[in-house]
């Protein structure tokens, strides 16, 4: 992972990048694209994610899980977070967790986001471009929801050995999901608000409900009263509270 590097000083985003290499020549897997500047970044449901240049880490890795159907796809997004919370804790000594589907936080306050790009072939997952963006040494935010490693550890970290670290874990843990491990509890063990009474928002409106976990297909679990339900992506969001979250 990482053994093929492709740098670039700026890029509008790393992931739209990387799908446009992949489809004029072929990449290895493991391929990562890495820019100093990304000025159009995007995150999950449409949303975007702005970092400061020069700071942090935004990058797109490339791999192939053809090993992987469509009904274990999720899988990918646990071992992706998983990886990218061992790079946390290894790199401060703080705990991360992980707010469904792929949020990492450090409390309350979101240190990574992550966006996974899959082309399918048939049943088969053939080729998936995963983009992180690691916050690293910003210390400032446009919002208190979010915050960095360096704030964490109380002090700068070389993006050179956070990258190394996020190369290791990801690697380790790829290997780990094409053995046929699953991370179904590893995962569990680092959800955020596993549970726990969260303010919550669906399309019917406000509530308050207790997350039990995840689907054998990785939709959210929330107990609502005596009702549970098992929402998609898009189909419930984490509403703030006086803990940033």
């Amino acid at each position: 992972m990482g053994r093929n590097l492709v740098f670039v000083p700026e890029c509008h985003s790393t992931n739209t990048l990387m799908a446009e290499l992949a489809t004029r020549q072929h990449l290895a897997e493991g391929s990562v694209l890495i820019t100093a500047n990304q000025t159009a970044g995007r995150g999950q449901m449409g949303t975007t994610w702005l970092v400061e240049p020069g700071r942090n880490i935004t990058a797109s890795f490339l791999v192939r899980p053809l090993f992987l159907d469509l009904r274990r796809q999720f899988a990918l997004t646990q071992w992706v977070a998983l990886a990218v919370a061992g790079t946390v804790e290894a790199c401060t000594r703080q705990s991360a967790t992980i707010k469904w589907p792929n949020d990492v936080l450090i409390g309350h306050q979101k240190v990574c986001g992550i966006l996974i790009e899959n082309t399918l072939t048939g049943a088969c997952i053939s080729q998936s471009i995963i983009g992180i963006g690691l916050n690293v040494n910003q210390e400032e935010f446009p919002f208190p929801a979010a915050t960095s490693l360096q704030l964490a550890a109380g002090h700068p970290l070389s993006l050179a050995s956070v990258f190394e670290v996020l190369c290791e874990q990801l690697e380790r843990g790829f290997l780990d999901l094409r053995a046929g491990k699953r991370p179904d509890d590893q995962y569990l063990r680092r959800l955020y608000g596993l549970g726990q009474i969260l303010p919550l928002a669906d399309e019917k409106g406000e509530f308050e409900g207790v997350v039990e976990g995840i689907s054998p297909d990785g939709r959210l679990v929330v107990l609502q009263g005596t009702v549970r339900h098992a929402y998609g992506l898009k189909e419930i969001r984490f509403r703030e509270t006086s803990s940033p979250g």
